[in-house]
């Protein structure tokens, strides 16, 4: 199943694919498949890839990419950089599908879309004659888990950062995936909070904000930790309005307990914005786990923390283009699905993906992006 959003800007159209798995195949066999999907859309409408997720067991990584790099060559496309995620290391069996953010360049406008191949990452630059875009794909601290190799993931990032022209402050999103969350999730957040430091970041709209972020259970490949980012800035004088979202009416600034990111960033370019929502779980007003135990409970919460937070950005539930539904088990995931149902929710765009959450008693998170000007 093919799940399309577009976008008008006035020099570009944004647009987001999610191909969900059958389940039915062998992970070589189904990445050809949903390849074979992907690539006829991307064609078809000329969009210019710019980030790219697969989630799939990290055993069959090689015969995934195989798979996807035939796909590619034989409809004509770039082999683009992409990043490959084992929500739980060792226990995912399947590839469960395909997220993909790119543009389509309107004639005339001065947009392109390359790629950036340098000594410590490699992604996608979008340049318009206002503003840059850079997408860095599976920036990596080494083998093994703790503060080490949190710092060192943060280093490479920054590195890569600076040999594109950037800052650490131009982010505006990260994906985290640590190998083993529970174990060392506190220590992940101690280092990025001395990271954040370093870099000048205070957290604050009136400051340096946080980028938006979603720390989760995940592995690219041998690591113990691995990051994407993306990262904005303005060309020739001219202004990219960003804006951090700390809170809502449902949750409260992550900094309150110990968590250095923003709940959102409002990205906004010509006049419209597109809006990267963090991981969202089943967290109260006062920072505590709300319905533990309670699978379907938690489902409902953390979709009502969504719901509260686009609202309060003048969007809602059904403006989300893309989204990733991370899961603790299988029961985690017919409860969702059962809630998603009730409330007339089952079109979202999200792709499951087993994994734990940053808390023990936590089930469920939710990352999305939403188009709340569409």
């Amino acid at each position: 199943m093919v799940h399309f959003h577009s976008f008008e800007r006035d020099s570009f159209s944004e647009a987001y694919l999610t191909v969900a798995a059958s389940g039915h195949a062998a992970p070589r066999l189904e990445a050809a498949a949903l390849y074979e999907q992907l690539a006829r859309v991307v064609s078809e409408r000329g969009i210019e890839p710019v980030q790219e997720k697969i989630y799939g067991p990290v055993a069959e990584r090689g015969s995934v990419l195989a798979a996807r790099q035939a796909v590619l060559r034989s409809a004509g496309l770039e082999n683009h950089p992409c990043t490959y995620i084992d929500g739980r290391p060792g226990e995912t069996r399947d590839v469960t599908g395909v997220q993909l953010w790119g543009i389509v360049p309107k004639p005339g406008c001065g947009v392109t879309v390359a790629t950036r191949r340098g000594d410590f990452a490699t992604g996608r630059v979008i340049r318009g004659r206002d503003f840059e875009i850079l997408h860095l794909s599976q920036l990596v601290g080494g083998q093994g888990t703790g503060v080490p190799q949190a710092e060192a993931m943060f280093r490479q990032a920054a590195r890569a950062l600076h040999e594109c022209g950037y800052r650490y402050r131009h982010v505006v999103r990260t994906w985290i995936y640590l190998d083993r969350i529970l174990t060392w999730y506190d220590d992940f957040n101690r280092a990025r909070s001395a990271f954040h430091a370093g870099e000048g970041l205070d957290g604050r709209v009136d400051g340096t904000p946080f980028p938006a972020s979603t720390a989760i259970q995940g592995r690219c490949g041998a690591e113990g930790c691995c990051m994407d980012l993306l990262a904005v800035r303005p060309r020739d004088g001219a202004s990219v309005d960003i804006r951090p979202v700390l809170g809502s009416r449902r949750q409260p600034d992550a900094f309150v307990y110990g968590s250095g990111f923003a709940r959102a960033i409002s990205l906004g370019i010509e006049g419209r914005r597109t809006l990267f929502v963090s991981g969202t779980a089943s967290i109260d007003i006062a920072g505590r786990t709300a319905h533990p135990g309670d699978r379907e409970g938690q489902a409902l919460e953390t979709l009502r923390s969504l719901e509260a937070l686009l609202e309060e950005q003048g969007g809602r539930l059904r403006d989300i283009a893309a989204g990733t539904l991370f899961h603790k088990d299988g029961e985690t995931l017919v409860a969702y699905r059962a809630i998603a149902q009730r409330l007339g929710l089952a079109h979202l765009p999200l792709i499951p993906v087993l994994s734990d959450v940053c808390r023990p008693e936590l089930s469920i998170e939710i990352e999305a992006v939403a188009l709340p000007d569409g």
